[in-house]
């Protein structure tokens, strides 16, 4: 029976057609046997019936006692539980058709810069994921994998156990995420290169170098044995197999064995290698697309790695462009057009959580939008949005939420933040809370100004009343624990800026952190971050003491 009327209901992303008269339907819970996805958003048992229709097209209808759909179950479902949990006992009565414009939606997180998720959070997000149309999750480990075969990489830094993954994977598979591995097979290996056993296979001599030295063979074996470990335990069709940021590698051991520089020839052997055993494994590669181009090197080095932008080993992959910058459109459309080979590139924006206790939401959004239009104009099939952990991994995992949504409209329509309410249930005053705690003014300057680097206190171009004009709108509002913490902080930032900040508000500042880092996340490597936070006060107490005398 008909049981109120009311406000069309919000649909994430936008669906291309949603016809609403306005009516609410009284709602009991989904009958028995339904699919267990509906169990794990906490819905009810009760009278009415889900019904699959064969027909063209992906959508839902919604009538008295009956829900129907057609297409993709993944996609039906999560609009079918996102009506369900905006209706608080109540169902309206429309019909939705919906289409992607892109195939591939992947959320890519990384784990080993400090924050490792526990299991129980991975499932959150993949159930976040799910609600939101995502189609694939993946994790970068770098030497946190459960390698079977390498079982002293990653000790004490949390590495994930095979349970684990295996836990976190069957679980996206029941939601319809599919999960993947994301490594570092070349550079970016600092955190194994550091270790004695491997130390003597970096490029460089120094220790900290992140990049192997592919003319030493052991160097080779490792990468190719790491490679075999992952794609024996992972059942994803999909791999990523690193190749960014691969600045050094020619230019040290392997310079002095073959007599001149050879890194672009380097990197074409080792990843055409690379390739073929991932295809002998039956799945797909996917490279990171900077060192196809040469974007991020000066012009030099551009002109040295040219053999690699003409290499067919790009054929072979799917090429991961990543570019975090606040650009227009046509400057990303450009970047998309020097890289080529659309049928098998994507998009890769991200979500600035990095450096930093709180993302900069002015960055994340103007960077998908404009990345997300350009890519929808030159028909790239997928994206996969980016969050990076480089400092710690200080920024936590819930404020990320938010930013997903963000990525669900601006990728294929829709009104974020209207969505972000409608799913979450926050009020307009706590989003806008969010919003202007994440200001690029404020967001990475309040972590630097925290950590107390000298020169970095903000009494120029007025950023300090910048800053005071935000605490004071924000400063009555109830904010859930989390947001509330990213309030402290900035709290925290003025009266360091100030020389006020004493060694109790450090205290309080790291206790919560603590309480919040280990509520999603495991205890390995918060040491790191609280011992810097403690370093910070130390200097603030030098500092205050100094300027007293």
């Amino acid at each position: 029976m008909e049981g109120k009327r009311g406000e069309r209901p919000v649909i994430v992303p936008e669906p291309a057609s949603l016809s609403f008269d306005g009516r609410w339907l009284k709602f009991d819970g989904l009958s028995y046997g339904t699919e267990r996805i509906f169990r794990e958003f906490g819905i009810r048992k009760g009278r009415w019936k889900l019904r699959k229709e064969e027909r063209g097209g992906q959508g839902v209808s919604v009538e008295e006692g009956v829900i129907r759909y057609w297409g993709k179950k993944e996609i039906a479902f999560a609009t079918i539980i996102q009506l369900i949990l905006q209706g608080h006992g109540y169902l309206p009565e429309v019909s939705v058709e919906e289409r992607m414009d892109f195939e591939f939606r992947c959320f890519h997180l990384d784990i080993a810069r400090g924050g490792v998720p526990t299991v129980d959070t991975a499932m959150g997000m993949i159930r976040w994921l799910f609600l939101l149309k995502y189609t694939h999750f993946s994790i970068y480990f770098e030497d946190l994998f459960p390698w079977r075969n390498y079982r002293e990489i990653g000790n004490g830094r949390g590495r994930m156990k095979e349970g684990e993954f295996r836990r976190i994977f069957n679980y996206g598979r029941l939601m319809g995420i599919d999960v993947f591995p994301s490594l570092e097979l070349l550079g970016h290996m600092e955190h194994i290169l550091t270790l004695e056993k491997y130390s003597g296979l970096s490029e460089l001599w120094w220790r900290g170098d992140d990049c192997l030295d592919l003319t030493n063979p052991e160097a080779k074996k490792l990468a190719l044995g790491l490679l075999e470990d992952a794609l024996s335990l992972s059942e994803s069709k999909y791999v990523l197999v690193g190749g960014d940021e691969t600045w050094s590698l020619g230019r040290g051991r392997s310079l002095d064995r073959l007599g001149q520089y050879r890194g672009p020839e380097l990197y074409i052997e080792h990843y055409k290698s690379i390739i073929e055993l991932v295809k002998r494994h039956g799945k797909e590669p996917i490279l990171w697309g900077d060192m196809l181009t040469g974007m991020y090197l000066n012009p030099e080095g551009r002109m040295r790695w040219a053999e690699v932008v003409k290499s067919d080993l790009w054929n072979d992959v799917f090429i991961a462009h990543w570019d975090y910058s606040d650009g227009d459109k046509d400057h990303f459309s450009g970047k998309i057009d020097s890289i080529g080979h659309k049928d098998r590139q994507f998009a890769c924006p991200g979500l600035s959580n990095w450096l930093t206790f709180y993302p900069d939401f002015d960055v994340a959004l103007k960077n998908m939008e404009n990345f997300f239009s350009a890519a929808k104009s030159s028909g790239l099939r997928g994206f996969i949005i980016t969050a990076w952990g480089d400092g710690g991994s200080e920024c936590l995992f819930s404020f990320l939420q938010p930013l997903l949504v963000a990525g669900s409209c601006l990728s294929e329509g829709g009104d974020w933040k209207e969505a972000w309410m409608a799913l979450s249930g926050e009020s307009k005053e706590i989003l806008e809370a969010r919003i202007l705690l994440g200001e690029h003014s404020l967001s990475k300057r309040v972590r630097k100004i925290i950590q107390n680097p000298p020169g970095m206190l903000p009494h120029e171009n007025g950023e300090l009343a910048e800053w005071k004009r935000v605490r004071g709108k924000i400063a009555r509002i109830e904010l859930p624990e989390d947001l509330n913490f990213a309030r402290l902080s900035l709290n925290l930032a003025i009266k360091v800026a100030e020389g006020r900040a004493s060694e109790n508000d450090f205290k309080e500042f790291s206790s919560k952190f603590e309480k919040l880092w280990l509520s999603e996340r495991k205890a390995e490597n918060l040491d790191r971050v609280v011992g810097n936070i403690w370093s910070s006060a130390g200097k603030c107490g030098l500092q205050n003491k100094l300027r007293r005398e």
